[in-house]
């Protein structure tokens, strides 16, 4: 018996002490959760989890074969650093195949932790070669998934009610249910296509401004690994490339409690199957690979919402700006519907070496309406025109316990730059540092770079972070990120500065049993509201925020999950504005029935809107939504999922929010004129 098979044995029985009398159990949802609220909720830089969470939910069907895949596949695990990836294949380039998923913990860089957030991903087999499949063969091992949802608020708005005698219509002229239908095919990853449509709540549904049924189509073919082509889409899809300088719409993960993610793992050409109306292409893109060479080519043509302000003297429409809500029920959003053309072409070139990767990517967007100069002083730097020429530089050099990656952009006359590296001080330590520089007259139509703002322009800033494993079961991670505001931003009317302090302390004990406590502190410059010949006086706000959460899973069957959250916000000389949030989760997996029950309760208290807390929220499948809680109440919800025989499965998801001190919920055309808001969410999902 070699020193290989007594190491595995040893791991094996090391790994299974906790989990004697039980096997693995399934963390798929949590761990979906636990990313998705990964990111600091803000309303203005919501990430979208969409395509992330449905890559997840596939790996989960189709995990991913150790011993077979590559590089590029297992970069699709979120939780994996390159460095752990690298160090993987290495292992399996000297040793052989894996025997047992209980040997990674030999893996240079593998703990615990991350082992058990990998097991519902990943599988250890013999590697099968790849065998050449023709057409027939694609559709014959295909599987087909149709999803069907609809939820709506059970109590009326303003805007579905005629409250004046002189308005013979409501202003919303459609009724308030959100329908959603996406039917998909997938063979392998050799071919993908499919059909996404969608009515938001309000709008018309076979009838005035959508006769023909849904508001939003969305459509898509694309083929993997057809010869020299890596991939090649026709309709809806999306573009990564390089650190999201110049070109990046769709999942891009920023700022987090994961303070190593500042680099970004670039998918260059990806379908498009949100629900999101205007962030994405329509045309056609296609990766070509030569050698050590990935040619892509892609154009594009799109209406995109916009907000229509003059039309000119030549008949040309000038707008402000792109919307991007894709809500079309008033009068006025109607009109601005689809009212601006966006052509876009271009292409990037990349090189792959074994350490160091470089790329240059350019793209030229026309547009039909012409974009007005804004008067305010804020944006005194903002582009305008018709016509607009985005390039740059990127480039990433991976050592052997450090990586390194920038991109230098250009865009309206101004360059930017990002530089990120992250550095592997050995199995319990790791360190990341960026820093970034965008000049206010920067602009990209499509970017997603790190940053503290909602755009990337405007800022400059330094950023560090940490993650350490001191001992058995703990994890601290931390960062710091000192940001400037060159110029003026909204509401804030002079150059400003500002700095964001989190650390984490996680412990996890074994696989049924997670603590962490969460600090935060951020402090930055905003207008006082004083005003003095026009200008405001700058005054330092500060957020402190208190989380500490709890998970127990007692048995395959029942797990119960508590969350404590306190914040605090002020300005200079003025009292605090607090906040407090609990909210207690129990999930059952039903033994005789193919059942899974979800139930929260949440409790809050807060002084005002300013001390809001999010609190993120399961909806159906690969699906969750952040939710602002504030002033003083509970929200509440269950929601049901069964599994049928035959491939249908089907969810339904009943919630309440109720406060304490309110005759009216929302304002405007939201307004409901009850302390108390119900909602009913169903779903059903179809697998031929």
């Amino acid at each position: 018996m070699n020193i290989r098979v007594l190491l595995l044995l040893y791991a094996g029985v090391v790994l299974c002490i906790p989990a004697i009398t039980q096997p693995f159990i399934d963390r798929h949802v949590e761990i979906m959760e636990s990313l998705a609220e990964s990111a600091e909720s803000d309303e203005d830089t919501q990430p979208d989890y969409e395509s992330l969470l449905k890559e997840l939910e596939y790996l989960h069907e189709n995990p991913l074969n150790l011993n077979a895949a590559s590089f590029s596949e297992l970069q699709k695990l979120p939780f994996l650093t390159d460095f752990q990836i690298q160090s993987l294949l290495e292992y399996r380039n000297q040793n052989g195949v894996l025997l047992s998923l209980y040997e990674l913990q030999l893996v240079h860089g593998f703990l615990e932790e991350t082992i058990l957030k990998m097991i519902p991903y990943v599988t250890v087999d013999e590697p099968v070669l790849a065998q050449s499949q023709n057409f027939k063969d694609i559709f014959k091992y295909g599987r087909t998934e149709i999803t069907l949802s609809g939820h709506r608020t059970i109590e009326q708005s303003a805007g579905y009610v005629s409250t004046d005698t002189n308005q013979e219509i409501p202003v919303y002229p459609g009724d308030p249910w959100h329908y959603y239908a996406k039917s998909g095919f997938q063979s392998g990853n050799r071919i993908d296509l499919g059909v996404t449509m969608e009515k938001d709540p309000g709008e018309t549904f076979f009838s005035g401004s959508n006769p023909s049924g849904f508001d939003f189509y969305s459509a898509h073919i694309m083929a993997h690994d057809i010869g020299m082509l890596k991939s090649v889409v026709a309709g809806d899809y999306r573009l990564q490339f390089g650190q999201g300088l110049t070109l990046w719409n769709g999942y891009a993960p920023g700022k987090s409690s994961l303070p190593l993610n500042v680099i970004k793992r670039q998918d260059p050409v990806k379908k498009f199957t949100s629900a999101e109306e205007n962030n994405f292409f329509r045309g056609m893109a296609a990766s070509l690979a030569v050698k050590k060479f990935t040619l892509t080519g892609f154009f594009s043509s799109k209406y995109n919402d916009a907000n229509i302000t003059d039309t000119l003297d030549t008949g040309m429409h000038a707008f402000s700006a792109f919307l991007f809500n894709g809500h079309h029920r008033t009068k006025s959003e109607t009109r601005d519907e689809k009212s601006v053309r966006v052509g876009a072409f271009g292409g990037n070139i990349t090189y792959r070496g074994n350490y160091l990767k470089v790329g240059f990517t350019g793209i030229k967007y026309q547009f039909n309406s012409y974009l007005e100069q804004s008067e305010k002083l804020y944006k005194a730097f903002d582009f305008y025109g018709r016509s607009l020429f985005n390039a740059g530089l990127d480039y990433t050099l991976t050592l052997h316990n450090m990586q390194i990656a920038g991109e230098v952009s250009y865009g309206h006359e101004a360059f930017a730059t990002l530089h990120s590296a992250v550095f592997n001080a050995g199995k319990y330590a790791s360190f990341s540092v960026l820093y970034r520089h965008f000049p206010a007259s920067f602009y990209s139509l499509y970017s997603a770079a790190f940053a503290e703002g909602s755009g990337n322009s405007n800022e400059s800033g330094f950023y560090l972070g940490t993650v350490i494993h001191p001992a058995p079961y703990w994890t601290v991670s931390a960062y710091s990120d000192l940001y400037r505001f060159p110029w003026l931003r909204y509401q804030v009317s002079a150059p400003s500065s500002g700095s964001d302090y989190m650390a984490t302390i996680g412990y996890i004990p074994d696989k049924n049993m997670e603590m962490l406590l969460r600090f935060k502190l951020e402090r930055k410059q905003v207008s006082s509201g004083l005003e003095d010949q026009n200008v405001d006086d700058l005054v330092w706000s500060v957020y402190k925020g208190l989380r500490y959460y709890f998970s127990y899973r007692y048995n395959d069957l029942l797990q119960l999950r508590s969350r404590i959250e306190y914040v605090s916000v002020n300005k200079e000389e003025e009292d605090p504005d607090r906040g407090f949030m609990f909210y207690q989760d129990v999930v059952c997996h039903f033994r005789k029935i193919p059942a899974i029950l979800n139930f929260r309760y949440a409790w809050f208290d807060t002084d005002n809107y300013r001390s809001r807390i999010y609190m993120y929220e399961q909806q159906t499948l690969s699906s969750f939504t952040s939710t602002a809680l504030y002033d003083e109440g509970y929200r509440t919800y269950i929601m049901m999922r069964y599994n049928f025989t035959g491939g249908l499965s089907c969810w339904i998801r009943l919630a309440r929010t109720c406060y304490a001190e309110k005759t009216t919920i929302g304002s405007g055309y939201d307004l409901i004129r009850s302390n108390s808001r119900h909602e009913i969410k169903f779903q059903v999902l179809i697998r031929i």
